[in-house]
């Protein structure tokens, strides 16, 4: 069913080569591109009640139809779909059988595939009310992962628009946005300007200082930025959590092992797709050395890099280099028509000239480089 599935561009959820990280970095480029521009920019977070499970069935067949899917397969998705039933088990007790007439099941191969179809004609529809943010007359007015979905419109009118069109559309489908756990941001030069929340109906939406999406919090500020505060203290879970049941007696081999594993990648989720400055990575850096503090006992910068350099793992900044490195690369192999790549070839190159890294998009071994760049300046 491969070929009747397709979505927008704009949705990042479930297809190969997109992520969150793909998203979000989506998501700052067009920001970048207007706020460098002396534009302030403003974001609509939409929240979506319980999507995957209130999906209307009929709804969904007749989009299938639409595809011209043939109809050998609806007719099997339908008997699927009229036969799933659920029971409720307290204690040893059972309950009785009761059928399920809406949703997909969460965790289903094609449940996923079929969400993005169910929703894509609310993406379609933003792009031609030639509402809201474009770049190159290509349409970042929406962004979608999942029934996760922001709003990106330069005038506060045009937001206005196209969150009614939003609502409109979603009710068509039979999807309810839940207005009071959505929220609106500014990010530009007049993020402070104070606006009256937006009225749809007996309900307000307000205008907030932070949003979190896809797992980040967006700050409203002059130029894009994240409160890394919550991911810190993740990573201190996680980190007090292997203490915790190892002992820092264990041998500094397996605990720097299992916090590579484990905690690394908590504290760096998704920053491979922003801009780093150097509060940024200092605040990283000092939560990051925080676990070689407590193994080797000792608050010297010079022998924890030593310990870096001999254990084999490298300090947060070249490991944040890596991780951009590898994620341009994919970005640009698999967007090769979108209008970002375009965008992000400065932040490549400087990085590859940084490293003395040939700027042929074909290296996938850039660890060696940054590895010799560490080694090197250590040395000196």
């Amino acid at each position: 069913m491969q070929s009747y599935l397709g979505s927008s561009n704009r949705q990042f959820g479930f297809k190969k080569g997109s992520g969150c990280s793909t998203a979000i970095y989506t998501l700052r480029k067009v920001v970048d591109n207007f706020t460098l521009n002396n534009s302030t920019i403003n974001i609509c977070s939409l929240d979506l009640s319980k999507a995957f499970d209130n999906l209307n069935h009929s709804i969904l067949f007749n989009k299938l139809m639409d595809r011209n899917v043939p109809c050998v397969i609806i007719k099997l998705l339908y008997c699927w779909y009229s036969k799933v039933f659920n029971v409720v088990k307290w204690g040893n007790d059972i309950s009785a059988l009761f059928k399920l007439s809406s949703g997909v099941r969460q965790g289903g191969i094609l449940s996923p595939a079929f969400f993005a179809l169910y929703v894509n004609d609310v993406l379609l529809k933003l792009e031609k009310s030639k509402l809201g943010c474009h770049i190159k007359l290509r349409c970042f007015n929406s962004l979608m992962y999942a029934d996760d979905l922001l709003l990106l419109s330069v005038s506060v009118s045009h937001l206005t628009e196209l969150i009614r069109l939003c609502v409109n559309e979603f009710h068509a489908i039979e999807l309810d946005i839940n207005l009071n756990k959505s929220g609106c941001m500014r990010i530009g030069d007049r993020h402070k300007v104070t606006i009256a929340s937006l009225q749809f109906g007996d309900q307000e939406l307000h205008w907030k200082s932070e949003i979190k999406y896809l797992g980040i919090f967006i700050l409203s500020t002059r130029r894009f930025c994240i409160n890394c505060q919550h991911v810190k203290q993740k990573f201190f879970r996680s980190l007090n959590g292997i203490f915790g049941k190892v002992g820092l007696q264990t041998s500094p081999t397996v605990l720097c092992s299992l916090i590579d594993s484990y905690c690394t990648p908590v504290l760096l989720y998704a920053l491979e797709s922003l801009n780093w400055n150097n509060k940024l990575l200092n605040s990283l850096e000092n939560a990051y050395s925080q676990a070689y503090f407590k193994i080797f006992s000792t608050y010297d910068k010079n022998v924890i890099a030593e310990c870096h350099l001999y254990m084999g793992y490298l300090p947060i900044p070249f490991v944040l280099d890596v991780r951009k490195l590898n994620f341009l690369t994919r970005f640009m192999a698999t967007n090769k028509n979108s209008v970002l790549t375009s965008i992000h070839d400065d932040e490549y190159i400087l990085l590859c000239n940084k490293y003395g890294i040939p700027v042929d998009g074909k290296l996938t071994n850039f660890k060696y480089f940054v590895w010799n760049h560490f080694r090197n300046s250590f040395r000196q």
